[in-house]
């Protein structure tokens, strides 16, 4: 069911990253340790690493 859930949360990401949707990333709150969506869902540690890369290549393009 993980498997699953992160499957689905990559699929998202590229299909958004593909259409240009980054909206909802903005909303993700960064910690030293972890990401979370706005509901309080923690999201897994790869996924926090690419929300970080991502703001950091969009603010110095």
């Amino acid at each position: 069911m993980k498997a699953i859930h992160t499957l689905a949360i990559f699929i998202a990401l590229v299909l958004g990253g593909y259409f240009g949707v980054d909206i909802w990333q903005e909303n993700v709150q960064i910690y030293a340790s972890s990401c979370e969506t706005p509901s309080g869902f923690q999201l897994p540690t790869w996924v926090c690493r690419e929300i970080v890369n991502y703001r950091y290549l969009k603010d110095n393009w």
